[in-house]
């Protein structure tokens, strides 16, 4: 009701401005209609633009949480041990769908099990348990071939 007595009164506002500018009725009728053709494409383009800046803003928003998760699960996989040069391929095959908690926040809990997931299912990026600390002399394995210990004196 209230588009109908806009539209009436745009009309009317038109028509005599028109009118004023020397037009004749049929003139006037054709440049309504183009001013309403041009107003009507002007509202469609407003609004393409806007549901595009909104699935922009939903992209980032996506990228945004996708990098807490992962800073978030970087954390973690230090705190468990991961060798620094793993955690990038850890983190690549954890399934975070999970990682935000009921309250819609990352869980730390829901992202270590992943991670221990990753772990159970390949022990080879598991950290490693042995002691290295301290200095180490000599060789690091002890040689028991008794040709490879006669090579070896040989040469020296």
């Amino acid at each position: 009701m209230l588009d109908t007595a806009t539209a009436k009164k745009e009309n009317a506002v038109l028509k005599s401005y028109f009118q004023q500018q020397g037009l004749s009725e049929e003139e006037v009728s054709q440049a309504i209609a183009t001013f309403k053709q041009n107003k009507q494409q002007q509202v469609e383009q407003q609004q393409n633009a806007n549901a595009s800046l909104q699935n922009e803003v939903a992209a980032a928003q996506k990228d945004a949480e996708q990098a807490r998760i992962e800073l978030a699960a970087t954390q973690v996989a230090m705190t468990l041990g991961i060798n620094a040069k793993t955690v990038q391929y850890v983190l690549k095959m954890a399934d975070f769908s999970k990682a935000k908690g009921t309250d819609g926040k990352i869980s730390e809990d829901n992202v270590k099990s992943a991670i221990e997931q990753v772990l159970k299912d390949v022990p080879a990026l598991k950290p490693s348990t042995e002691n290295n600390a301290g200095f180490q002399i000599g060789a690091g394995h002890l040689i028991t071939d008794r040709l490879y210990c006669k090579s070896l004196f040989r040469c020296i």
